[in-house]
Formats: structure tokens, sequence, C-alpha cells
């Protein structure tokens, strides 16, 4: 996908490129939200799930 993203998609490319700023408020929000304090997963590890499994994709 990466090989022909840049030449089909510039834009969703270049959005690629910068990040997820968006996601990362979503989470920050949604961690803070009193309904996910003391859950079993903490934020660390949800980034770093989805990391691995956005890689394997």
């Amino acid at each position: 996908m990466t090989a022909i993203l840049p030449e089909f998609h510039p834009q969703v490319y270049e959005k690629f490129q910068g990040g997820f700023p968006h996601l990362h408020k979503y989470m920050d929000a949604m961690f803070a939200h009193k309904n996910f304090q003391g859950t079993t997963y903490d934020k660390a590890l949800v980034v770093e799930a989805w990391k691995v499994k956005r890689a394997s994709s």
C-alpha cells in the first residue's frame, strides 16, 4: 500500500505522514473520561497495540 499511496492518493499520503493528531486528541479525551478511569487498559498499551496491528496489516 505504501508504494502506491503517494502516487494515487497524495493528499491521503500526506495525512498519513503527519500522523494522526485527531486520533490522539480523541484518545486523550476518551481516557480522561470518568468511565475509563481504573479500566484494565491504559492509553500507552492501547497505542502500542494499534501500532503493532497497523504494522502487521
